[in-house]
């Protein structure tokens, strides 16, 4: 049972913060057993996730959407501490209810695995042009 992270470590919100900034995570069930996933946050008050939890049939995949909600100019930042955790396990051949009742029961006899991503910040950086160089060639800074 195995479930592939794109990315695997960090997810990377792009700014501008004062508007809504998305991340994409890619879930792969690379396993020949169907899954089920959940995906919590340290600031559940701070980003919208769709879907938060979810099925993989195997050698299927799913993409997730983090969306971190705009910030107050007058509230402290404190994005530096946020993170992501990804939970998944096989589910038995025999379950045929949803998955939010999936996670609800004990599940203390399967083998719940789980990984971390940390939370990049990438502040928009505006694209300028430099005057002309002593050739007449301009050069875009990026």
């Amino acid at each position: 049972m195995t479930l592939e992270l794109i990315p695997n470590s960090d997810l990377v919100f792009k700014g501008p913060f004062n508007v809504v900034s998305t991340a994409t995570l890619k879930l792969y069930n690379s396993g020949n057993d169907r899954l089920a996933y959940k995906i919590k946050t340290t600031a559940p008050k701070r980003y919208c996730v769709k879907p938060k939890s979810g099925f993989l049939d195997a050698h299927a995949s799913a993409n997730m959407h983090a969306m971190l909600q705009p910030e107050a100019a007058d509230k402290p930042d404190d994005r530096t501490t946020h993170k992501f955790m990804v939970q998944w396990v096989a589910v038995p051949s025999n379950y045929t209810d949803d998955v939010d009742n999936f996670w609800k029961q004990d599940l203390k006899s399967l083998c719940v695995q789980d990984t971390k991503l940390k939370c990049v910040f990438a502040d928009e950086q505006p694209t300028s042009v430099t005057p002309n160089d002593s050739h007449g060639h301009r050069e875009l800074d990026a």
